[in-house]
């Protein structure tokens, strides 16, 4: 009996072996070159022990063959994946040839069952549709509305400069946290901007609203274990699929646009023209034109909300740690900072064109101590 209990093991577990081993000459056929793959974790070594983000992985194997190919075979898990290396051909995938590759993975593993907000952002959503809200969202981006807005990034700019005295004085033994910083910078201005409300993220009593959009972005277990699966059985995607916005997160929004919707409309029912056209003016044009409930101009709206909160917070806390070693370009671009700025102390919207170095530091095209990285590490 336990000969026969052995052999199955050892049966099961040489079936198992050749099922995860089964597509790891996919590249192979297709002559693409690659770093070999390895059994559960294929080209992601951080998969499981998360020690690290996955993104240095992809960076090893990056530098790896970037001087040889434009782009490589990997593997999650037995998933195969293409990773683009060449500037040019990654030129191509989101510029030239963008119309063969607007759709993506999100679009296979969500739909408006499972997660309705997440479902229809442009992002997620593939042909026709997402051409037809890429029409949608296109027009609330004008150069008038960004610039009707720009008061608002200089108000929150004073209240981020308030609140760093505040904490410099107070001496936080821990220091100060960047991207805890920086998310309450865009959550302030996101919201204030797409809603023309205030988040109050620098107040002693914050609103609600910071809380929820840092909620948004904890990845829970339950979805790392989804993706881990999904690597090894990428069928699963067919039949299972997963919910990115919590529902309370997802009903606190609703809430939240409901209550944009009606104090705005109160306002001009009122006589009131409110002091801006930002973006909400537009989505309540766009939902009289198309007979938009509340979910729906929410889900339209979350695609601002989604991509301006955890998005811009990354690049400035990333931003700042570079600065932060190296005093010497800290100073380059305070100089150019104040070269630019006006009798009332801001830069004009006209003049942010005219700062070449602060676009580089953003765009991280500058390179000092291997502080930065160059268009080409990029």
């Amino acid at each position: 009996m336990l000969e026969v209990t052995l052999t199955l093991v050892g049966l099961l577990a040489v079936l198992f072996y050749v099922f995860m081993r089964w597509n790891f000459d996919y590249w192979h056929k297709r002559k693409v070159p690659g770093p070999t793959p390895r059994i559960l974790i294929g080209n992601y070594p951080d998969m499981y022990t998360m020690k690290r983000h996955t993104i240095y992985g992809l960076d090893e194997i990056y530098r790896s063959y970037k001087q040889q190919y434009d782009a490589v075979g990997i593997y999650e898990a037995r998933k195969p994946q293409l990773l683009v290396i060449s500037p040019e051909l990654a030129r191509r995938v989101f510029v030239s040839d963008f119309k063969h590759f607007h759709d993506n993975e999100l679009s296979v593993i969500v739909d408006e069952k499972s997660d309705y907000i997440f479902a229809n952002n442009p992002f997620s959503l593939v042909g026709e549709e997402w051409k037809h809200r890429r029409a949608d969202v296109t027009p609330g981006l004008t150069m008038s509305r960004i610039k009707a807005v720009y008061p608002v990034t200089n108000e929150v700019c004073g209240k981020v400069s308030d609140w760093l005295r505040k904490q410099i004085r107070l001496s936080p033994p821990e220091g100060i946290d960047a991207k805890d910083m920086s998310l309450r910078f865009t959550s302030e201005m996101v919201t204030d901007c797409v809603l023309g409300l205030r988040a109050e993220s620098f107040s002693e009593n914050p609103t609600p609203i910071l809380a929820s959009i840092k909620n948004l972005f904890v990845l829970s277990y339950s979805l790392m274990l989804y993706f881990v699966l999904a690597g090894i059985f990428p069928s699963l995607t067919r039949f299972f699929k997963v919910r990115f916005v919590p529902l309370p997160i997802e009903r606190f929004f609703v809430d939240l646009m409901q209550n944009a919707v009606d104090t705005r409309r109160a306002q001009l029912a009122a006589g009131k023209q409110f002091e801006r056209i930002d973006f909400l003016d537009y989505i309540l044009q766009l939902a009289d034109k198309r007979n938009l409930n509340t979910r729906q101009l929410t889900a339209h709206t979350m695609t601002f909300l989604l991509d301006g909160f955890e998005t811009t917070a990354t690049v400035l806390s990333h931003l700042l740690l570079l600065l932060g070693r190296d005093e010497e370009v800290q100073q380059r671009l305070l100089n150019e900072v104040q070269a630019h700025l006006n009798e009332k102390g801001v830069i004009d919207f006209e003049k942010l064109n005219e700062l070449p170095f602060l676009d580089a530091c953003v765009q991280g095209e500058f390179t000092s101590k291997d502080c930065f990285l160059t268009v080409e590490q990029i």
